[in-house]
């Protein structure tokens, strides 16, 4: 369990009987304890260290620098022979980061002072959403994480693409389970005795007509199992994001535009995944300055559907992403 908590501390000044003041020192700080009770590990910590790092990432809608993190551990008693003594714990983590904030030329300064979302933002949610950041961490992990190792490190700009589209697929596929395919899902099972047949008859005309090389090729495609393509993910996650939003990413697209735009997204992932002819992909963006204009939209879409998974309002993110990109863009 992670919860975020104050620490008041009054301290008086040596000469305290001299002068008549003292200061309140407040820390802030996250608290991380199990059910049990037990301690964690050094390795368990430190990966929830990094998982909190790559949260406080998200919600910043930027990159962290900071030299170190200190944390400390609950004190254990020690025998020293004749007398117990409370021993304290505590650790200093480094880390070792690329680049500076204000000169790294793959951070933009008129983002460098932009705070996606501030502390009175979230208010009082931010304890459950720090524990619903854990509790999903096996999907959210998989969808951020490239994301967010592309905004430290600087990146070729097709890793970027690759990367922000994967996690657009990756959280369809994970959280929006309710997906209108206009295909009928057949199965496998004795239920279906027809549609066995017929896939009978189709394995033997393969066997019969098909050259050998190639027949384990459509055998393959026949025993493909039913999933939803990229460009239906992204049309229904197009549908999802609020109209505002949509209005600042994309403008105001006609059909046959948003038609384009998917079918470009689509061949340049597939181009840059496999890297074979580009005269087989009519839609490829070249330019590297509209394939960045398409990475920085799709990462909006990403950005909005992670923080909202996490029980951010939906109001609240649409209008931090629009400021967002209105001074982006």
């Amino acid at each position: 369990m992670l919860s975020e908590e104050l620490y008041y501390m009054l301290e008086f000044p040596k000469d305290y009987f001299l002068w008549e003041k003292n200061e309140i020192v407040i820390q802030r700080f996250f608290s991380f304890s199990t059910l049990t009770g037990s301690l964690c590990s050094l390795q368990k910590m430190t990966e929830y260290i990094h998982q909190l790092r790559r949260l406080l990432t998200m919600l910043i809608g930027a990159a962290m620098y900071f030299k170190y993190i200190d944390f400390t551990i609950d004190s254990s008693e020690e025998d020293l022979g004749n007398e117990e003594v409370e021993v304290k714990h505590s650790c200093r983590m480094f880390f070792c980061q690329v680049g500076d904030i204000e000169k790294a030329k793959h951070f933009s300064s008129r983002d460098s002072r932009f705070t996606l979302l501030k502390r009175e933002d979230l208010h009082a949610s931010m304890g459950e959403l720090l524990n619903r950041w854990y509790e999903d961490q096996e999907k959210l992990g998989e969808i951020v994480n490239p994301y967010i190792s592309d905004l430290y490190l600087p990146a070729y700009i097709e890793n970027k693409f690759l990367s922000v589209v994967k996690g657009l697929e990756t959280y369809h596929r994970s959280f929006c389970e309710s997906i209108d395919m206009k295909c009928i899902e057949l199965s496998k099972d004795s239920d279906f005795p027809i549609f066995e047949n017929d896939k009978k008859m189709l394995i033997d005309y393969i066997a019969d007509s098909i050259s050998p090389q190639n027949q384990k090729y459509f055998v393959e495609r026949l025993f493909h199992e039913d999933e939803a393509t990229l460009r239906e993910r992204l049309r229904e996650l197009f549908k999802l994001i609020p109209e505002s939003l949509a209005l600042h990413c994309f403008e105001k697209l006609t059909s046959n535009e948003r038609n384009k735009l998917l079918s470009s997204i689509i061949d340049t992932r597939n181009y840059y995944t496999h890297r074979d002819k580009k005269r087989k992909y009519r839609n490829l963006i070249i330019s590297r300055e509209e394939l960045n204009c398409v990475i920085n939209r799709l990462s909006v879409l990403l950005q909005f559907f992670v923080l909202t998974e996490l029980g951010i309002s939906k109001d609240l993110v649409a209008q931090r992403l629009s400021e967002k990109i209105q001074r982006q863009f």
